[in-house]
């Protein structure tokens, strides 16, 4: 019987989806089509550990040992955690910089580095090969990336966090756990400021650029098939181009002050120690609360532990 039940839920599904292509189809037309007890079950498996059977997950390069930094013409490439090359057709930062260099640039790269190293995980290391979602993602957790600008290490790690929390970027966010995790990646990545051969945070805002870079070709790409001109994605063109120069400006800083960057770890560090600790104590409460309300269901459906007997009532 749960064979034959097993087959009618294969074929009702198959006829839901039976005029549906993968490949044009969104996600949300997609999870539509659902009924309510499969989008449940989907949830539930998604949060659980049993996804991470399905996909191998990606190894970030900022966790690459010295020993495979470089690697030999001819080997066969380690990509999945090779360090991205560097983007060297750039002007020294005194060329571009003529009036003078702001000292809040370190915590503007400190909240771009945050975005780079959270999109890199949330696309399990194919953040350049879906540039077009991944600029989405940058864009919609980095304010540096735009008009926000930052004055100390907490507020630029504190204004990626809040904008997962609340904002554009909710659409992005996966848990506390691993919001909180991200910082420990930024912290990685200033630690290897002056790592040789390539200084990592030199590495991440190229990859950043390159990745703005792709998905501005893709929009152009997009805006010559749209035979009226789509006014959104020339407007995203525009926007994906001034990020490419603002990146330039930042890898030019980086190309000849990164070096300083390490002077702000022991902040980014107390920073992610602060909440880890946050995180461990609104977990804890959060379980008290849990093991209360069940205590109390528990209770209710045992029933009262007194009955009132009634008065003239006989054994």
């Amino acid at each position: 019987m749960d064979s034959e039940l097993d087959d009618d839920r294969a074929d009702d599904l198959a006829q839901r989806f039976a005029d549906v292509s993968i490949d044009s189809c969104s996600t949300e037309q997609m999870w539509h089509r659902l009924t309510e007890t499969e989008r449940a079950s989907f949830e539930k498996f998604v949060n659980s550990d049993q996804v991470c059977s399905l996909v191998d997950l990606w190894v970030p390069w900022w966790y690459a040992s010295p020993e495979i930094l470089v690697e030999e013409i001819g080997k066969e490439s380690t990509a999945y955690n090779a360090v991205p090359p560097i983007f060297a057709n750039v002007q020294h930062i005194d060329q571009i910089a003529k009036c003078g260099i702001s000292d809040l640039i370190p915590f503007n790269i400190i909240n771009v580095l945050y975005a780079y190293a959270y999109t890199a995980r949330l696309y399990n290391g194919e953040h350049v090969t879906m540039a077009s979602e991944s600029v989405v993602a940058m864009l919609d957790i980095s304010e540096s990336l735009s008009r926000g600008v930052f004055t100390n290490v907490s507020l630029a790690v504190g204004g990626c966090l809040s904008r997962l929390g609340c904002s554009a970027a909710q659409m992005h966010f996966v848990s506390r756990e691993n919001s909180v995790s991200v910082v420990d990646d930024v912290c990685k990545l200033v630690a290897g400021a002056v790592r040789n051969p390539v200084p990592f945070p030199l590495a991440a805002l190229s990859d950043c650029h390159r990745i703005f870079h792709i998905a501005r070709k893709e929009a152009s790409q997009e805006l010559k098939k749209s035979h009226a001109g789509d006014r959104c994605i020339d407007d995203a063109r525009k926007r994906y181009y001034a990020v490419e120069k603002k990146l330039e400006y930042f890898i030019s800083w980086t190309s000849s002050h990164g070096h300083t960057l390490r002077d702000f770890l022991p902040s980014l560090e107390l920073e992610y120690c602060e909440l880890t600790t946050q995180l461990a104590t609104y977990r804890s409460e959060q379980k008290r609360v849990e093991e209360i309300l069940e205590r109390k269901k528990s209770e209710s459906k045992r029933g009262p532990l007194i009955e009132e007997i009634p008065s003239g009532s006989s054994f």
